[in-house]
C-alpha cells in the first residue's frame, strides 16, 4: 500500500488505502484541490505518467516503494502561460520565414535547408502547445474558434511545406512561406493577445477538469 505521495514538494501520509493511479488520483483531486485548481502532471518513480489513456490508471499499482508526486495548477494561469509560450514561438520563427524563404527562392544550400527544418521544428513545439490547450480551455467554445481556426489550417500549412521538403520544390517552399505560413503567424499572435484578456475576463472558456 502506498505511504506517501508527494505535492509541492512536500512528502504527505496517504492514510488510506491506495491500491492503483487512479485511486490516488482522486484522493489527490478530492483532498488537495483547492477550487480552479487542476492535477497538470504526475510523476511516478522519475517517470511522468501521460494523460492520454487514464483507463489504464487502474492497472498501475502502487507499493509503498513507489514515489509518486503530482503538480497543480490553475487552469487559468495555466492556459495564459501556454498561450504566451505559443506566441514566443511564433514571434520567433517570424523574422525567420521571410529570409529563409528568399534565400530558398535563390539557391538551397545546406545551411538554408537546415534553417527551413528547424523553422519547422519550431512549428511542431507550436502544435505541441496547441495539444495541451486542449485539456486546459474548452476549445468548443465560440471565443476560441478562430484560434481553433488557426491552428487548423497552419497544420494542413505544415502539412504542404513537408510534402514540397520531401519533393525538394525550394521555390514552391519559398512562395508558401511567405504566401501562407507568416501570414498565419502574424494573425495567431494577434488572436493570442485577444484570447488572454478573454480568459481573463470569462471564466467559462475553461474546462471544469482536465479529468472529467
Amino acid at each position: 500500500m502506498l505511504k506517501f505521495i508527494f505535492l509541492k514538494n512536500q512528502k504527505i501520509p496517504v492514510p488510506i488505502p491506495l491500491l492503483n493511479l487512479r485511486e490516488a488520483l482522486f484522493w489527490v483531486e478530492d483532498n488537495f484541490c483547492k477550487k480552479h485548481e487542476i492535477i497538470t502532471k504526475i510523476t511516478l518513480n522519475g517517470e511522468e505518467i501521460e494523460f492520454d489513456d487514464e483507463n489504464r490508471f487502474d492497472r498501475i499499482n502502487l507499493s509503498e516503494t513507489c514515489k509518486l508526486s503530482f503538480q497543480l495548477d490553475e487552469p487559468k494561469d495555466l492556459s495564459v502561460q501556454t498561450l504566451e509560450a505559443l506566441k514566443n514561438l511564433a514571434l520567433v520563427i517570424l523574422p525567420r520565414v521571410k529570409l529563409i524563404s528568399v534565400d530558398l527562392y535563390d539557391n538551397h544550400h545546406d545551411h538554408t535547408v537546415n534553417a527551413f527544418d528547424e523553422a519547422m521544428e519550431d512549428m511542431r513545439y507550436i502544435f505541441d502547445l496547441r495539444h495541451h490547450i486542449n485539456g486546459v480551455l474548452d476549445c468548443g467554445h465560440r471565443m476560441l474558434a478562430p484560434f481553433v481556426g488557426l491552428a487548423h489550417l497552419a497544420k494542413i500549412v505544415s502539412e504542404d511545406l513537408a510534402r514540397l521538403r520531401a519533393a525538394k520544390k525550394w521555390s514552391q517552399i519559398s512562395v508558401a512561406l511567405v504566401g501562407r505560413l507568416e501570414p498565419f503567424l502574424k494573425d495567431l499572435v494577434k488572436e493570442i493577445d485577444t484570447l488572454q484578456i478573454e480568459i481573463n475576463a470569462d471564466d467559462s472558456l475553461i474546462l471544469n477538469s482536465v479529468h472529467s
